[in-house]
């Protein structure tokens, strides 16, 4: 079961508001991996032989995945990383698939923000028609903090067509990404100081500055959840709401249960096999944090914050991702704390889902009606 097309305009617009809808109409909380449905067509079975009897162990993918699985296999699961061109144009095409990019047709124009550690760009995206002032979305990328950027498929293809399915202006931030000598606070400075300069240019940008919320997804979302509670804390700007899109916040994650652990042990390196952790040794974390990873800010690892009074959450996770168990923990925090929360599983994708503009654009949160 695919969530309504209209739940992230619905978070985008009305705020609180759209929980009371969605669980009126039954939709189910916290799905599990025992009951989920599985994705439309038939799925991939990872590691079964043609012929051969079905491995209950084996994960069942998206029929997308079946051509990837042989030519991703020798790259490391850092290859995100990776200065090599040749595994950067193997990514892209990975992302981007055989049916290429989405072109909502929205109105773009480029910024320069003056942000405390020198000036970086955002991308604002704008409906082609109606009258504002509309609701507004900032958005951050992932790419493991060190990577990604505004033309990656989760960025610019996410934006354009939230854009246009909302509609709602996007501000697409392009933060400084990190390295040995570019570590936090300054890729969580540069959203920050995003949130700000949109809440004070909303007039200009068309934009309704009740009804500004952030998201991301994977370090994106982590970026998000420390601008929304680094916000709470500071009493301003307000968020309307938040959207967490298969989310890194764990520097020590919760353990993965066995059955997800033996599914991403029969897959490629880089797309979360091996049982490598996203942990405080991982690369991604020691570089973003830098010096700090000791003693890190909870604005820069947010399942360490206190987070009541955080907006309204719309949490998206994928069934095959080593950070499922830490977005199922932060929801279920959240919910403790008080915070409205509706969380989904997406059956059959891996982490990363967002960049399959071509097939799977938010898999039925963004699907045409």
């Amino acid at each position: 079961m695919s969530l309504p097309h209209s739940t992230i305009k619905d978070v985008i617009e009305s705020g609180g508001e759209w929980l009371s809808s969605l669980e009126k109409a039954g939709q189910k909380m916290n799905r599990k991996h025992d009951d989920i449905d599985q994705p439309n067509g038939n799925p991939t079975e990872v590691g079964a032989q043609a012929g051969s009897a079905t491995d209950s162990g084996a994960p069942r993918l998206d029929p997308y995945y079946q051509p990837w699985l042989e030519r991703l296999a020798d790259l490391p699961a850092d290859a995100y990383l990776s200065p090599d061109p040749e595994v950067q144009s193997r990514l892209m095409a990975y992302f981007q698939g055989a049916l290429g990019t989405v072109h909502a047709q929205v109105l773009t124009r480029e910024h320069i923000v003056n942000g405390p550690h020198g000036p970086f760009g955002v991308r604002v995206y704008t409906p082609p028609s109606g009258e504002g002032p509309w609701p507004a979305l900032i958005w951050m990328h992932g790419g493991a903090w060190g990577g990604g950027s505004l033309d990656m498929p989760e960025g610019d293809g996410v934006s354009r067509e939230i854009c246009a399915r909302t509609p709602a202006v996007v501000v697409s931030v392009d933060y400084h990404l990190a390295n040995q000598a570019v570590y936090w606070p300054v890729p969580h400075d540069d959203c920050m100081a995003a949130l700000h300069w949109v809440v004070e240019h909303s007039a200009e940008l068309g934009i309704d500055a009740g009804r500004v919320s952030v998201g991301g997804a994977s370090a994106g979302g982590n970026l998000a959840a420390g601008v929304a509670l680094r916000a709470k804390d500071e009493g301003a700007p307000k968020i309307h709401s938040l959207l967490l899109i298969y989310p890194v916040l764990y520097l020590d994650p919760p353990p993965r249960p066995q059955q997800l652990r033996e599914a991403l042990n029969r897959l490629p390196p880089m797309l979360g096999g091996s049982g490598g952790e996203l942990d405080r040794n991982s690369l991604p974390w020691r570089i973003f944090l830098g010096p700090t990873i000791q003693d890190p800010s909870p604005y820069a690892v947010p399942a360490l914050a206190n987070v009541a009074g955080l907006p309204p959450t719309l949490a998206v996770l994928n069934e095959y991702d080593g950070l499922r168990t830490g977005g199922e923990a932060f929801a279920e925090k959240l919910r403790s704390a008080g915070v409205r929360v509706f969380e989904h599983l997406e059956p059959g994708v891996l982490h990363g889902h967002l960049n399959w503009v071509g097939q799977l654009l938010m898999v039925g949160l963004l699907a045409a009606p």
